[in-house]
């Protein structure tokens, strides 16, 4: 591997990595500060922005780094993919807000989601940067919004800090308010600095229909997975209450680092080998790792107080180990239906993440009729996975068995 790549690749990994941390700064900042029922509906709102930063991506980010490698018309792509995310960060806006709006969330929350889901719209021109930083090989530019994440991060905890009133609405306000600003900031000046330029903007010979239709297996793929998140958090919401979900919103947070680990660890076991025999181990021992690296730090931290003071240490790992056994299977099973969507079974694997929306709807049948328990939903979404494999495993078994591929083949 050349240096330069070796660099990129480093770089990259190494603010992906700070980037899922920031998340973890701002939940022990409001848990030290907040009323467990105020820190609940803080978080609740935080869960957002994952669910909606899907309707930005729409699963064409790899498809439009890989058609700019192919030699296809680079400011044309790049134009095409200003307008069509404008776009799509509107429609998350409002997406967002009727989310919060069938989760029963109070005026305060909503306008909390409104001013959060502001920040889809510099956040998707920061997405935008990063195909032009992956097409050049600019570690600055491939780590944008992610670079983003971590400044908003830290605007947001300065504002939360300086504020004279940390339980007032306006501070929550101010705070998002000031992630919208870093990330306008931040969009400009990495614009200005990459001398990105994106001559004849409205030019409406694009082929958005065209992008569509050729990424129509990866659209359909991801607007299932946004439906699946949708529906578990509604439902968490209309179980627990937003004033209710102090533990399993910690739990859903400390998930980010465990989810960015395994997704390292199946690019570096794909540099090893890419068969299933070689991925699944490698991925189930860093869930064991990391399952065994927070039972004792929370432990730890049930004595001491250092991180948090007010949370039931052990039902935070209640609801976050399922969690975590959750995510190699959704990384090996994301792989290889992407591997297959490529080459065949487009339909059916595009509607496959309906397997884990219909575990959700049995989970609201099933809290109809007895009462779910509060680390109930972690199993819920484990149990969403699994199934999701399960599918995902039997089109692999049948593809590989009557026409097998080259790179997967001794």
């Amino acid at each position: 591997m050349k240096f330069q790549s070796l660099k990129f690749m480093l770089m990259s990994y190494c603010i992906l990595l700070l980037a899922g941390m920031s998340q973890f700064l701002i939940i022990v900042v409001l848990e030290k500060h907040l009323s467990l029922s105020l820190y609940s509906k803080y978080t609740l709102i935080f869960s957002f922005f994952p669910i909606y930063q899907m309707v930005l991506d729409l699963g064409l980010q790899g498809e439009v780094i890989k058609r700019l490698q192919t030699g296809i018309n680079k400011s044309a792509e790049l134009r095409r993919m200003v307008r069509l995310r404008l776009g799509t960060s509107i429609i998350a806006v409002a997406f967002a807000l009727a989310h919060s709006f069938f989760a029963g969330l109070d005026t305060t929350l909503i306008v909390g989601v409104l001013v959060l889901s502001l920040c889809f719209i510099p956040f998707s021109f920061l997405m935008n940067l990063e195909i032009v930083g992956y097409s050049d090989r600019k570690w600055y530019l491939a780590t944008s919004s992610r670079f983003g994440k971590l400044l908003g991060a830290i605007v947001f905890v300065i504002v939360f800090l300086t504020a004279k009133s940390k339980e007032a609405p306006a501070t929550l306000i101010y705070g998002f308010s000031g992630m919208l600003f870093t990330y306008s900031v931040l969009a400009a000046v990495l614009y200005w600095v990459g001398r990105v330029h994106f001559k004849a903007y409205w030019d409406r010979k694009l082929g958005i229909p065209a992008l569509f239709t050729s990424s129509y297996g990866i659209i359909v793929n991801f607007g299932f997975w946004w439906l699946f998140g949708s529906l578990f958090s509604v439902l968490n919401i209309r179980l627990f209450g937003a004033d209710g979900l102090a533990v399993f919103n910690t739990a859903f947070v400390l998930m980010t680092p465990v989810s960015l680990g395994v997704q390292l660890g199946l690019n570096f076991s794909l540099t090893i080998k890419d068969d299933l025999e070689k991925k699944i181990p490698l991925l189930w021992g860093l869930s064991i790792i990391f399952t065994i690296f927070y039972g004792l730090i929370l432990n730890i931290d049930s004595f001491f107080g250092i991180f948090f003071k007010n949370i039931d240490h052990t039902m935070v790992m209640h609801c976050l180990w399922p969690l975590i056994l959750a995510h190699p299977i959704l990384a090996i099973s994301q792989r290889q239906a992407i591997i297959l969507q490529s080459a065949s079974y487009k339909n059916p694997v595009a509607f496959a993440p309906l397997v884990a929306v219909f575990t959700v709807g049995v989970a609201v049948i099933y809290s109809v009729i007895y009462t779910m328990p509060y680390y109930g939903m972690s199993y819920v979404f484990l149990i969403a996975s699994l199934s999701y494999f399960i599918f995902i495993y039997s089109k692999w078994l049948k593809y590989t068995r009557y026409l097998p591929l080259p790179h997967i083949q001794d």
